[in-house]
């Protein structure tokens, strides 16, 4: 299974793909935050891998996030939001500086590899 980090933002967002073993294996950013963005996204995950051997880990960031985890949801992926604040803390612990929003993405998906946080389910309709 690969793990996709995504460092989304209002306007643009950054990915990370990396394997169990927690070698990188791409990136790409930044891409637009719109629907045709998240196509481009898409297609590029695709030449990775299929939809139901990915894990897609992001940060619960404002509303961003939202559109992010019910698409990859909807394609069978396995989807994680996780608390920023776990995510800063994790930073920390292995001693991490910088920040930039490509290096978050590393980050994010560091993060799913080693801690294999829980997967996420949309609320229901009710």
């Amino acid at each position: 299974m690969l793990v996709l980090g995504i460092d989304i933002g209002k306007r643009e967002f950054f990915v990370h793909v990396q394997d169990t073993a927690g070698h990188s294996l791409g990136q790409r950013g930044p891409l637009a935050n719109t629907p045709a963005g998240l196509q481009q996204l898409s297609d590029w995950v695709r030449t990775w891998t299929e939809p139901a051997e990915l894990h897609v880990v992001m940060e619960a960031t404002n509303v961003y996030w939202e559109r992010f985890a019910h698409y990859f949801q909807s394609l069978g992926c396995v989807v994680s939001v996780v608390n920023p604040a776990q995510i800063k803390y994790f930073a920390r612990s292995i001693l991490r500086r910088g920040k930039t929003d490509a290096m978050d993405a590393e980050l994010i998906a560091r993060y799913g590899v080693v801690m294999h946080p829980s997967s996420w389910t949309p609320p229901s309709t009710a």
